[in-house]
């Protein structure tokens, strides 16, 4: 029975083919998720009383992987409405989302999505279609 063996080039050109899929298959994953942003961001707005929304973490900061999940802050939104809206955006979008109220947000995080977050809705204005 004769063995193929692998080389260090063959093991390099394959790890390199999946490395270059994982990569192409992360954009399309973003692309998706930012599809996604206006209705999300309209149904923390229109639903749930969100004054505010804002993307942050990885999606915004073009870091985005296979296993990413959307992480959204909110300001204004009544605290009762929090489970509620977190629900409704985990049955709306395609990939796992993360909530978090700002005005609840331990300082650091706080600064965080201040700093490096995107807006996608200020009070009466979407700022992505």
């Amino acid at each position: 029975m004769g063995e193929t063996m692998v080389t260090p080039e063959k093991a390099i050109k394959t790890l390199l083919r999946r490395h270059e899929h994982q990569q192409k298959m992360a954009r399309q994953r973003a692309e998706k998720a930012w599809e996604s942003l206006p209705k999300l961001a309209r149904i923390l707005s229109d639903n749930y009383g969100a004054e505010r929304v804002i993307l942050f973490g990885s999606l915004a900061r073009e870091e985005f992987r296979i296993n990413s999940d959307i992480d959204l802050a909110v300001s204004g939104m009544p605290t009762e409405n929090y489970f509620k809206a977190l629900g409704h955006l985990l049955m709306e979008s395609l990939y796992s989302c993360d909530l978090v109220a700002i005005e609840d947000a331990p300082d650091l995080l706080r600064q965080r999505i201040e700093e490096d977050g995107v807006i996608l809705y200020d009070g009466e204005r979407d700022r992505i279609n």
